[in-house]
């Protein structure tokens, strides 16, 4: 009788241990997912999307850059080890939008890869203020959603910092 009860009480701490890590892993039952952001992948193979928006940034009438390889990680020897969900190839500003799972890819998303800041009131290193606005507009018509929007194949998107 006392093993027995010895069993069951080293089952019930068992039990306990399983619940506490699953609650403590990100992705596992009860646990919060990876951000999206966060997903790495390792090529092209098994993919679910497979998008491309276009992405334009103008400051005060300029063009900024937008860089090559955001969000991709390369090896010593060049070759891609990681690709986030949203990247870049070139300095088009194409973005690549790929996942192997179904999942809305946010423009918050590309930012946060690239780690550069960006809402409705700061862009880059540029901030509204009583002289200067946002405008974002997508596929040619004003949108308001800025960094909840949610990427789509061929989507033109231009962020403006302008004067009001």
């Amino acid at each position: 009788m006392q093993n027995r009860l010895g069993i069951i009480a080293m089952l019930k701490i068992l039990f306990s241990l399983s619940v506490t890590v699953a609650l403590l892993l990100p992705g596992c039952i009860g646990g919060e997912s990876p951000s999206p952001a966060d997903i790495c992948l390792q090529g092209h193979d098994g993919l679910f999307q497979h998008k491309h928006s276009q992405l334009t940034i103008i400051i005060e009438g300029n063009q900024a850059e937008i860089s090559t390889d955001i969000g991709i990680t390369r090896t010593s020897d060049g070759d891609v080890s990681c690709m986030r969900v949203t990247h870049t190839h070139d300095g088009s500003g194409k973005l690549h939008l790929e996942s192997t799972e179904p999942l809305d890819i946010t423009l918050s998303i590309f930012f946060v890869v690239w780690d550069e800041p960006f809402s409705k009131s700061k862009i880059l290193d540029k901030r509204t203020d009583s002289e200067h606005e946002i405008v974002m507009t997508v596929d040619g018509d004003i949108n308001i959603e800025y960094g909840s929007l949610i990427l789509d194949d061929r989507q033109s998107i231009i962020i403006e910092y302008r004067s009001k």
